[in-house]
């Protein structure tokens, strides 16, 4: 943390050290406390999911759509499996006719699952997060970990959102809330799923 000239404001200088030693590019954000926490001079650097969008030009390392009909999706929960083998569960995933709408968000694209996940040894993101693999159905697309009824009367089952995961003494968990109706967040229940085979198969903790 640093003084800048201005004295009501700070910069923020971050730095991710890895573990072989290297070290990233630095980031400086500027604190301003008389309006509070803004961070400023963000860019893309590459696409994580989907296909490209308009006049994009950054990477897209994973080509989800074309790899495992993942056109859309959300969230990113990152959790450390193995050392240097991380696991990335995403929320509702559509498939690769999935056209992104700022009018209506929700639903959008056929293939719905309330989940999928991806893994990555990525260690290097200054050029994106590329992923080594995702957990896939027989016909090779990303396939629903954690189920979820798609039932969109608002009084039902309509989808299982990961929130969290961990391993611990070798088991990998995950997280999640079922919802009824994202009208007020209404859920229906919570629980955990895990799996004892690196995330090639997973049960729910009953």
């Amino acid at each position: 943390l640093v003084q800048a000239s201005d004295p009501e404001s700070f910069k923020l200088v971050l730095r991710a050290y890895y573990k072989d030693g290297n070290a990233s590019n630095e980031l400086t954000l500027t604190i301003d406390n008389r309006w509070g926490f803004f961070i400023r001079d963000v860019r893309r650097i590459a696409r994580v999911t989907g296909k490209p969008i308009g006049t994009e030009t950054f990477p897209n390392p994973n080509n989800t759509a074309r790899n495992w009909n993942v056109g859309g999706t959300d969230l990113g929960i990152v959790w450390e499996m193995e050392p240097q083998q991380y696991g990335i569960f995403f929320g509702d995933t559509f498939g690769q006719d999935f056209v992104p709408n700022a009018a209506n968000p929700g639903p959008n694209g056929s293939s719905w699952r309330s989940n999928v996940l991806a893994f990555s040894t990525d260690k290097a993101l200054e050029d994106g997060l590329t992923f080594s693999s995702m957990a896939t159905d027989n016909y090779g697309d990303a396939r629903e970990i954690i189920y979820g009824g798609k039932d969109q009367s608002g009084n039902g089952n309509l989808t299982s959102i990961p929130s969290a995961a961990i391993r611990a003494n070798g088991v990998d968990y995950v997280h999640y809330f079922n919802i009824k109706n994202w009208t007020g967040w209404i859920t229906n229940y919570s629980g955990l799923y895990k799996s004892v085979d690196n995330g090639l198969t997973w049960a729910s903790c009953d």
